[in-house]
């Protein structure tokens, strides 16, 4: 969905109406709500709230509070919802985000924080590893 919502905001950024299948703001919505939803099935999910409601602002609540464009609200939901699934250097090679928008642990360069290197003090303790 945040895909399709991110075509969507490039086809026609000035549609922001959330009840507009047309606008990425529906698609974005869809998503929030959904994460807004009570987990009732399945209570052993730490996550899991029987009953109550997320706290989750829409999607134009969130845009208003933080002054964002659509595009940054959909760069923070592909941020937030694909959370270590490995798509975010795609995500920012798409964007043409340089590696410098990457914020990095000390030691680390660029896009180098994106795919989990092996600190080489792990790599000298491990007697088994191959380069």
């Amino acid at each position: 969905m945040l895909l399709y919502a991110e075509c969507m905001a490039q086809l026609n950024p000035s549609n922001v109406s959330p009840t507009d299948p047309n606008s990425a703001i529906y698609w974005i919505d869809q998503i929030r709500t959904r994460a807004n939803n009570p987990v009732n099935d399945q209570p052993h999910l730490y996550s899991a709230r029987p009953g109550v409601r997320g706290q989750l602002p829409t999607a134009t609540d969130l845009m208003a509070s933080k002054g964002w464009t659509l595009m940054q609200l959909i760069e923070h939901e592909r941020y937030v919802e694909g959370y270590c699934e490995g798509w975010r250097k795609e995500d920012l090679l798409r964007w043409k985000k340089g590696a410098d928008y990457v914020q990095f642990k000390p030691g680390w360069t660029g896009y180098q924080s994106l795919i989990l290197p092996i600190p080489q003090t792990e790599v000298d303790r491990n007697p088994n590893f191959n380069e």
